[in-house]
């Protein structure tokens, strides 16, 4: 007759089979993997649209900059922005547009980081066999048992980590003390541009622990739907 112990680490090698797999599909519906495939199964021409108007307010913008009309070239950069994100948008819409037709209001629920798009496009990824109600528990189960054990010490309490961020800052800091007003406007401007486009297109930074919550609540849904 099997030990406690044994019976649990067979549970927990059977969970974690289970886990591999489901972990192996989540990484693959990630929002950065959806916004790089906007691009890859767009046409060319939709491709070459949007290079083309990012090319040219860019290029438009550096001469508006360099010829002391800063205001225009803000405008330019804010107008970017808004086009691309309508036509990133359109591009998402269109490519994804038989999962839109059927879950429009649940995507928009759920449109942070883009979470049920994503989820739908993980069912749709997964083998029938891995649709099992006791593969999905299995799963769940191992990692249950994993945010129990997962360290949750932040990074930020690392003395390395801070010396690292001190050198950066004061680098940057000794950088940015040569440079004229408007510059130093004009770089604050960019990154905080970069920023909001990071954030929106490809999506928050998730620790470990973050992501497997996030594949949990997948499983979850999907055991609703078994």
């Amino acid at each position: 007759m099997a030990s406690v112990d044994q019976l649990f680490l067979q549970t927990r090698w059977k969970g974690m089979i289970s886990f591999l797999y489901y972990w192996e599909k989540y990484k693959k519906v990630s929002t950065f993997k959806i916004f790089i495939n906007l691009f890859r199964y767009q046409p060319t021409r939709s491709r070459a649209i949007l290079y083309t108007i990012l090319c040219l307010t860019i290029f438009v913008s550096i001469v508006f900059f360099l010829k002391k009309s800063e205001l225009m070239s803000y405008i330019l950069l804010i107008l970017t922005g808004l086009v691309w994100g309508y036509l990133i948008n359109k591009l998402e819409k269109n490519l994804y547009k038989d999962i839109y037709v059927e879950n429009r209001d649940l995507i928009n629920l759920y449109k942070i980081d883009k979470l049920f798009l994503r989820y739908l496009l993980f069912k749709k990824s997964l083998d029938p066999k891995f649709k099992e109600l006791n593969k999905i528990q299995q799963a769940i189960d191992f990692i249950n048992i994993e945010l129990n054990i997962l360290p949750s010490i932040p990074v930020f309490s690392n003395q390395f980590f801070n010396l690292l961020i001190a050198i950066f800052i004061a680098c940057i800091g000794a950088i940015l003390s040569k440079l004229s007003k408007e510059k130093l406007i004009l770089i604050s401007y960019l990154l905080v541009v970069i920023l909001l486009f990071l954030s929106s297109m490809i999506g928050s930074y998730k620790t470990r622990k973050m992501k497997l919550k996030e594949l949990k609540t997948f499983l979850e849904w999907l055991k609703l739907e078994v």
